[in-house]
């Protein structure tokens, strides 16, 4: 079985007497198939919800999927129902239509989440992939989900909480903005409302948030600026299993902010910056006492950290030489952002947890090179056995009489491929890209976009595959030879349809 998720807008027509009024909507389309013919798959289900989809989680035979919805302000008095979003499904033999769309849960069935300040609404739904009969289970609540983290049992959305005003404009005594955990226990596509918590701060993305033990552990940082001082401070909580906050460590890394986190285990890590790169490794193992037990300090950061092993890290995230227009600074401690070079590559060796240690570091390019693996940990593709590293890169590089604070020319937009291990580090295997000729390169500006630029990368036996927007491509794994790529040509509705050219 196969899930195809899909997101659309769609223009549908309210009428109420005696008004008539057009309004937009996007919706989120989910397509179960059957894939046992390979050549042949056939679409079983399709289930329509209005509104956006956030992420999925597969569980077993069912995915569960975090929906986020606005409400549909069409009318200047509407009533509850009017503004709850709609729902529909269809089987292969049903074409879906306009009138089956029903609201997704009864006004009473819908819970309200305090302190959020309330403006939309959040769908949590369940899809069997094995029983396309199977009903689809659904949980709506007021708010709007911005991270998610799930275990095999549990589902958490954070929401922000901003400082409130009173009304004449003055802060509310809670003034420091606070991120609310929403929990939801997930069993065989049940869903259930737990509870919910609330730490101090904001987080940065689903790695900032983990569960172990039953405990929840979560980081975030305070945002502040006094006198012209960084004023945030960065905290990890522990709470319960009735998110009931029972361990605090805060006051981290003064005037920085959190780039990365990563718990594994009994150990949490997190790197903050503002002019070098400190990695704080963080004992766990007593959830009411959580403490420091070694940080360290590098020129540079890590937006995103990847387990090697129990005692390795892997830190994909910028080089940073804070010499650079350091007469320049706005900020006191902080580096100008000229000083923010190439994408770095670490290995961090952690086994000595008092005494961290970069072991290697790979720097690509000059300023202007990016790696969507730094914001976005699915374009990151790594197997310890095969020793295998693949990353997408837009190189940028600095001709000759340029200086390291001007912003490089494009070369290069691909793959890079590498064997990685803890004996040798990192070596670069080959390059892969989508792109036949430089002119593309030639002719870009300030930045750089492109269809052909690769997003993802797998691997399926010995072939390495990777996606752009306008190709799939196979390598050989071994010596990285193209032996396929299968162009998507632009249909009707500016569909992509996939086309073998060689």
């Amino acid at each position: 079985q196969a899930i195809e998720v899909e997101q659309a807008n769609a223009k549908m027509m309210a009428i109420r007497a005696p008004d008539y009024y057009p309004y937009y909507s996007s919706f989120m389309t989910v397509k179960l198939y059957d894939t046992s013919d390979k050549e042949n798959p056939e679409l079983l289900r399709t289930v329509d919800f209005e509104g956006s989809y956030l992420t999925s989680r597969k569980i077993g035979e069912n995915v569960y999927f975090v929906v986020n919805s606005y409400p549909r302000y069409w009318d200047v008095r509407p009533m509850c129902e009017d503004i709850v979003p709609m729902y529909r499904e269809s089987t292969n033999d049903k074409k879906p239509e306009l009138e089956d769309m029903q609201p997704i849960a009864r006004c009473v069935d819908i819970g309200y989440i305090p302190p959020i300040q309330a403006e939309n609404f959040i769908t949590v739904a369940s899809i069997s992939i094995t029983d396309e009969d199977a009903d689809v289970n659904k949980e709506v609540i007021v708010g709007s989900g911005q991270n998610v983290y799930a275990s095999l049992e549990n589902l958490y959305i954070a929401q922000t909480a901003w400082p409130r005003y009173t009304e004449v404009g003055e802060l509310a005594k809670d003034f420091v903005e606070k991120t609310v955990i929403t929990k939801f226990n997930l069993d065989n596509g049940e869903i259930e409302f737990l509870g919910t918590g609330e730490v101090k701060g904001t987080i940065l993305n689903q790695f900032s948030m983990d569960e172990y033990d039953t405990n929840f552990r979560i980081a975030t940082t305070i945002s502040g600026y006094v006198d012209n001082r960084d004023t945030s401070t960065n905290n990890m909580y522990v709470l319960d299993k009735d998110l009931k906050v029972v361990g605090t460590l805060e006051g981290i890394a003064p005037g920085e902010s959190i780039y990365s986190v990563r718990f594994m285990g009994k150990r949490g890590y997190m790197v903050t910056f503002r002019h070098v790169d400190p990695l704080f490794v963080i004992d766990l193992s007593d959830p009411e006492n959580p403490s420091v037990l070694g940080k360290l300090k590098i020129p540079g950061y890590s937006d995103y950290l990847h387990p090697y092993d129990e005692t390795h890290l892997i830190g994909i995230g910028k080089e940073v030489d804070e010499s650079i227009d350091a007469d320049k600074v706005h900020t006191e401690g902080a580096v100008y952002y000229t000083a923010i070079q190439g994408v770095k590559l670490a290995i961090f060796d952690v086994s000595d947890v008092e005494n961290p240690i970069e072991m290697y570091k790979e720097v690509i390019g000059d300023r202007g090179t990016e790696s969507p693996a730094a914001t976005d940990h699915k374009a990151f593709l790594f197997d310890k056995e095969k020793e295998l590293l693949v990353i997408p890169m837009t190189v940028a590089e600095l001709k000759p009489g340029q200086t390291k604070d001007m912003q490089g020319e494009y070369t290069f937009q691909g793959a890079y491929v590498y064997n990685l291990n803890l004996d040798d580090g990192f070596e670069l295997r080959g390059r892969i890209t989508h792109y036949d000729d430089d002119e593309v390169f030639k002719k870009s500006g300030y930045y750089f976009r492109g269809d052909y630029s690769i997003k993802r990368s797998l691997y399926i036996d010995d072939v390495l595959y990777t996606l752009s927007d306008s190709r799939l491509q196979l390598n050989d794994l071994d010596d990285l030879s193209r032996l396929k790529a299968l162009e998507f040509e632009k249909g009707e509705n500016n569909r992509n349809y996939p086309e073998v050219l060689y």
